[in-house]
């Protein structure tokens, strides 16, 4: 295992093994993010954990959704960020680090489907468990509503999926999800209206 690994595996390690549900990255700048990878590829343990810190949340949340679990969706973070501190030399800034991080986590999810393709998986599926705290009719009508909006996701054609999961659960700009998807922002513009449109009409027809 290469050191920029271990450096990643430690920094991964000291984020008490759970995934922060808000993401620190909003602010953050794009000149911040290449520091903090330099900093991180020279053996700043402290530089990778911040940099992993600042966009785990929004990239655990569309990664969960795109595979439909969120076991197997903190796997493929760990290997995202695997690949990030791995390759680091290879980012040559031609888009933003968050477009790259993207663009590795969208292969890292095709290539899961393909996995999946020949087992019984079912996308988007899986319910969350609600937390024991929660009372039960809350929990219950927090899963109803979960299970609309999955199925009106679950039925989108899977390019419209992606840009609308993309921009409407991770947050990116138009024009990041073009470089991470390799189509042109008017292709990107279309998909998303599409998508919402669909996503609107199904769910305005289960009330």
């Amino acid at each position: 295992m290469s050191e920029r690994a271990v450096t990643f595996l430690h920094a991964y390690a000291t984020l008490d093994g759970e995934v922060s549900e808000r993401d620190q990255s909003g602010s953050a700048s794009e000149r911040e993010d290449v520091l903090l990878l330099r900093q991180a590829l020279d053996g700043d343990r402290r530089a990778a954990a911040a940099l992993v810190k600042r966009h785990q949340a929004v990239l655990l949340g569309w990664i969960t959704q795109s595979v439909g679990n969120r076991e197997t969706a903190k796997e493929i973070l760990q290997d995202v960020f695997g690949t990030v501190f791995a390759r680091g030399r290879e980012f040559r800034g031609d888009a933003s680090f968050k477009t790259w991080l993207f663009q590795i986590a969208r292969r890292r999810c095709i290539d899961h489907s393909r996995r999946m393709r020949f087992r019984n998986h079912a996308s988007l599926s899986s319910e969350p468990e609600p937390r024991a705290e929660a009372p039960q009719e809350r929990a219950a009508e927090a899963r109803r509503k979960m299970s609309r909006v999955r199925a009106a996701l679950e039925a989108l054609p899977v390019e419209q999926q992606e840009v609308f999961l993309l921009r409407h659960v991770s947050g990116l700009k138009i024009r990041q999800i073009a470089e991470v998807t390799g189509v042109n922002v008017n292709t990107v513009k279309s998909r998303l209206r599409y998508a919402l449109e669909s996503v609107q009409r199904e769910m305005g027809e289960d009330q």
